[in-house]
């Protein structure tokens, strides 16, 4: 019974010393470590509070509350600095929070934990994850009061309004030039680069690539544009507005600026390896774990749980992709429109080059109704210069991140523009290189979609080295096509048929290195050929893809019979050849 007393006055002692004293600092000592810990536990229900259609909302929790607080709000949420925020603007998010805020208990310590801090201090990622449904809001409230926000503080639309772009007559001008005979004949990132300015957008959304491209054309012999034409796109690149032919923008709506500070934020949450970040895993995690994800189907939860554990979207299947956008278009979605959009974005960084929109006459001028009304005057040239991309059948290859997070930002509902089934599909399938039922075909830059596929056509630097259709005489033996150009070939590959007599007088074949630079593609339908030889085979072998070496090797002896057709192209690969030859000795 002693032993018992001890023990629990030592447990006393324990908790008394453990407690904080009046010479430390309550606001670091601690505290912050807990918090984290908190919320982090309690994310999901936070998250179902706010989504899962109760009294409480983003927007109502945020009653009261001053453009300048609500940037603040919203640049802790994206992972600023304290440092990058005025002080003075801190303490007014300070003093909101003390006096309004609802929020749960210790996401508000936190927040005035970072609000009162070292400029070094951050909000950790749990408490970003928590905030992020608050971005849109924020940006809406902060847009209000002429500010937006970046991960590197808070700006006036000022700034935004110096930005220039052609004016309307050279705009034209332009665009005659590129529709003519030069025009058409381009390269396809300078012909990109004067699309966006012809179509009045703005420097800083495109590509710096591009932008380095077009001036070394802008300044070649090469370029045929007027002199006039010249200068004023040069002074386009470079953001001056004192050349005949350039302007600035002027007034940025108010959905225009909070665009660009949702923006802004969606790019934060995805790393610059098209990897989600910390906080915004944590979020999506949180969600998958509440009621509201109940009825996802399993091949979407498997690209959620994907994009959780830092996956790029180039690690899952084109279908998988396509699921998941299927989905974030739909009603089913409860996400919120902030990470609706962070996805979109995810997945526009699985884009394997040029994918344009096939659109008919009707959706064309549906979408021109829509840049030049809706967009124009609810957000302004940020995004129609965009969109004009889009029309002119560019890719969006060209643009910026930003100004890719941007749009994705425009279709997850951020901006709160209401946009027409039929262009919210477009826009998608262009952003993210999915088909969605009902949309119109996807196809390549180049021109080469039919409009009977509405598949992506993936470039060579992302697909599968070995691609594989039926063989047109026999189906249960498969062929190897090789998508070339943006398009695939719409027959097999002509077959080389092997004489298995002479394989035994092959053994330095098996001497290749590997890694081999290219392959040659070796098709084997052996049960449709006659020829005695071929017949004598145990079974159906499958098709072969041999290095471009041991091919020239092969091809003199009898070992080889040509078809009376040329040979199909190389592709780059790497296999072994031992692993090759494996089906001629079976």
């Amino acid at each position: 019974m002693r032993s018992d007393k001890l023990l629990v006055l030592a447990g006393l002692a324990s908790y008394a010393l453990a407690l904080p004293t009046k010479d430390l600092d309550p606001r670091t000592f601690g505290l912050v470590a807990e918090i984290l810990t908190d919320l982090g536990e309690d994310l999901t229900g936070f998250i179902e509070a706010l989504l899962g259609g109760g009294v409480q909302s983003s927007a109502s929790l945020l009653t009261g509350i001053s453009a300048q607080a609500a940037a603040v709000l919203e640049g802790g949420a994206l992972g600023c600095t304290a440092g990058k925020i005025e002080a003075s603007a801190r303490a007014e998010l300070a003093a909101w929070i003390r006096a309004h805020a609802s929020f749960d208990a210790s996401l508000k310590s936190s927040l005035l934990a970072w609000c009162e801090g070292e400029d070094s201090a951050t909000l950790s990622v749990d408490v970003r994850a928590g905030l992020a449904l608050f971005i849109p809001t924020c940006a809406e409230v902060a847009a209000k009061g002429d500010i937006y926000v970046t991960v590197d503080g808070i700006f006036s639309v000022s700034e935004l309004e110096a930005a220039v772009v052609l004016s309307s007559s050279f705009q034209s001008t332009l665009s005659t030039f590129l529709s003519g005979s030069v025009g058409v004949e381009l390269d396809a990132d300078i012909k990109a680069g004067l699309s966006l300015c012809a179509g009045g957008g703005v420097v800083a959304d495109l590509a710096s690539d591009i932008e380095a491209s077009l001036k070394v054309w802008l300044s070649g012999s090469e370029c045929s544009l007027s002199a006039s034409l010249k200068a004023a796109v040069l002074a386009w690149l470079e953001g001056k507005a004192s050349v005949s032919g350039v302007v600035t923008i002027g007034t940025v709506p108010t959905a225009g600026l909070t665009t660009v500070s949702v923006g802004a934020a969606i790019n934060a949450l995805v790393e610059t390896s098209g990897a989600l970040t910390a906080s915004a895993q944590a979020y999506l995690s949180a969600f998958l774990k509440s009621s509201l994800a109940a009825d996802i189907e399993a091949d979407v939860k498997v690209v959620l749980e994907a994009c959780i554990s830092g996956k790029l979207a180039t690690s899952v299947s084109a279908d998988a992709r396509a699921a998941l956008a299927v989905w974030l278009s739909g009603d089913s979605c409860q996400l919120g429109v902030e990470l609706k959009a962070v996805l979109y974005f995810w997945l526009s960084f699985a884009l394997s080059g040029d994918v344009t929109v096939d659109l008919s006459t009707d959706i064309i001028t549906e979408l021109e109704t829509f840049i030049t009304g809706t967009i124009d005057t609810l957000i302004g040239v940020n995004i129609s210069g965009v969109l004009s991309l889009l029309l002119s059948g560019e890719s969006l290859a060209s643009l910026s991140l930003e100004s890719r997070a941007e749009l994705s930002a425009v279709i997850g509902g951020c901006a709160g523009v209401d946009i027409s089934s039929s262009i919210e599909i477009i826009v998608i399938e262009w952003l993210t290189g999915c088909s969605i039922p009902g949309g119109p075909s996807i196809g390549s830059g180049s021109g080469s979609s039919s409009g009977s596929s509405s598949k992506l056509i993936p470039s060579a630097s992302s697909i599968p080295a070995v691609a594989s259709t039926p063989a047109v005489s026999v189906p249960a033996v498969p062929t190897v096509s090789v998508p070339t150009g943006g398009s695939s070939p719409s027959k097999p590959a002509h077959p080389v048929l092997p004489d298995p007599p002479t394989v035994s007088a092959l053994p330095t074949l098996l001497r290749f290195p590997p890694p081999l630079p290219s392959l040659v593609l070796l098709a084997l339908p052996l049960a449709a050929s006659p020829l005695p030889a071929v017949a004598s085979f145990p079974r159906l072998l499958p098709s072969l893809v041999l290095p471009a070496p041991l091919a020239a090797v092969l091809s003199p002896l009898p070992l080889f019979r040509k078809a009376p057709v040329p040979v199909p192209p190389l592709l780059p690969a790497t296999l072994s050849p031992a692993r090759l030859l494996f089906p001629l000795l079976l």
